[in-house]
Parts: C-alpha cells; sequence; structure tokens
C-alpha cells in the first residue's frame, strides 16, 4: 500500500508544481536524507534488537526521516493539498505497517521490546538518551541496506521539480496541464 501511495504523492508533486518554490523547505528534506542515512547505517539486520544511536530517539527513524523528507518536499512546492495528502497517506499506510512491526519484535523479543517502548517514544522521544546515542554508523551498512537508491529518489525528484518549471518558464513546453 506504500507505494502506491508514494507513486500518487510524486504525481501530485507535479501536477501541483508551479515553480513558488520554497527553498528553505529542502532544509526539511536533508534532514529527513540525514536521520535516514543514520538510521540505515547503524542498522544492522540480525536477530539482535538494536536501542542505540538513532534508535536511542526513535524506534521508527527510517520512517522518522520519510515522514519530515515528504513534509519538505510539499512544503518545498508550497502545496497544502499535498501536504495534507502525504500526512494522511503516511499515517495510515506507515502506521498500520507499524503496528505490524511491534507485534513481530513483541514476539521476537517479548520483554526486552517492552521496555524498549517504554523508554523511546514510537517516532521521537523528549527524554535525552545520552551514551545511547553512540553506536557504531557504516556508510558501507547504509549502501548495503539499500538507502542510497533512497536518496537518490528524493535527489531526482527535487532536480525533476526544479526542472519541470525552469522548462515550462523557458517556453520549451511542460506547462501544467
Amino acid at each position: 500500500m506504500r507505494l502506491p501511495a508514494n507513486y500518487l504523492f510524486i504525481l501530485m508533486a507535479f501536477l501541483v508544481n508551479d515553480g513558488g518554490f520554497r527553498w528553505w523547505a529542502l532544509g526539511l528534506v536533508a534532514l529527513g536524507s540525514f536521520i535516514r542515512i543514520w538510521s540505515a547505517g547503524s542498522l544492522v539486520k540480525t536477530t539482535e534488537l538494536i536501542t542505540t544511536g538513532p534508535y536511542a530517539l526513535s524506534r521508527n527513524p527510517l520512517y522518522l526521516g520519510t515522514f519530515i523528507g515528504g513534509v519538505g518536499v510539499a512544503l518545498f512546492v508550497h502545496s497544502l493539498p499535498l501536504l495534507v495528502f502525504f500526512v494522511a497517506t503516511f499515517a495510515v499506510c506507515y502506521g498500520a505497517q507499524v503496528r505490524w512491526e511491534e507485534e513481530v519484535l513483541l514476539m521476537e523479543h517479548g520483554e526486552q521490546f517492552r521496555d524498549y517502548m517504554d523508554r523511546v517514544g514510537r517516532y521521537l522521544t523528549w527524554r535525552w538518551p545520552g551514551n545511547e546515542l553512540r553506536h557504531a554508523f557504516s556508510l558501507s551498512r547504509a549502501v548495503k541496506n539499500k538507502e542510497f537508491a533512497y536518496q537518490m529518489f528524493w535527489f531526482v525528484m527535487v532536480l525533476a521539480l526544479v526542472s519541470q518549471d525552469y522548462l515550462r518558464n523557458s517556453g520549451l513546453g511542460l506547462a501544467r496541464p
């Protein structure tokens, strides 16, 4: 369900793009990207429960990074309908995914995961984790976890939105329907 919603988000971004960019919103896209790279480079896909690094701040830092980046894109193209669509579909699609993952992790890790849930918020925690932030980050692990393909998606999408506006204003076509 997440993939069709992502494709619809991309299509909507191009349809509402009028070139009135809010360049500051790219800071949110960059922050979302940073969180996702940090998370993917800290995630060791084993049977061990990872609770350090970005996982000491959020039980779902990859999804948090996705949310921040998506909000950034919607604000970049200055579209309230796109923002509302993104937030609503994120809540439905990722909310269901997170609940399913939590059930699986409770079955696999039991009380250890329950304690983790008590300490760390689903998307963000307001308690400073201190030394728990320390975790061995690995760029090669981020690549292995296919994070750079995701980052290229954001980069290409923003570049395409800017190119769409340039082509529309240069008289070369691509006018908005």
